[in-house]
C-alpha cells in the first residue's frame, strides 16, 4: 500500500476504501492465502481410498488443487466439508473433471472428430 502511495497511484476513493476494510473480510480467497490449505488427514485417507479419483487428483495442476482444497476446507461444518469432498471425488470420474466445481467455463473448438478444450 505504501509503495502505491509513493508512486501516486492511489486515488482518494481507493484510500477511503482501504481505510474502511476489516481484517475479517481480508484475504479470504484461495489465491490470497499465504500458506496453502491441506485436507484433514481423515479426508485425504478417504480420498486415497477412491483409486480413480486419487489418480486424477495426482495429475491435477497445483492451482486447481489449491482452489478445490480451499473450497472443501472453507466450509464451516464438517457435514458440508464431507459433502464437498464427495463432490470433488465424484467429479473426477466425469468428463468435465473439476471444471464444473471451479466454475470454469470451456468450449470445444476444432473439428468434430478431434475437439480440444479452450477456456472461455
Amino acid at each position: 500500500m505504501a509503495e502505491l502511495q509513493e508512486q501516486g497511484r492511489m486515488t482518494p476513493a481507493g484510500l477511503a476504501a482501504f481505510a474502511h476494510r476489516t481484517e475479517a473480510k481480508s484475504r479470504v480467497y484461495s489465491h490470497e492465502q499465504q500458506e496453502p490449505e491441506a485436507l484433514k488427514p481423515a479426508y485425504e485417507k478417504r480420498f486415497k481410498a477412491n483409486k480413480k479419483a486419487w489418480a486424477y487428483w495426482q495429475t491435477t495442476p497445483p492451482s486447481y488443487k489449491k482452489r478445490l482444497v480451499h473450497w472443501v476446507m472453507g466450509a464451516k461444518q464438517e457435514v458440508t466439508q464431507l459433502s464437498r469432498l464427495e463432490k470433488v471425488m465424484g467429479s473426477a470420474n466425469g468428463s468435465e473433471g473439476w471444471f464444473s466445481l471451479l466454475g470454469t467455463r470451456h468450449r470445444y473448438i476444432g473439428s468434430s472428430d478431434c475437439p480440444r478444450r479452450e477456456l472461455v
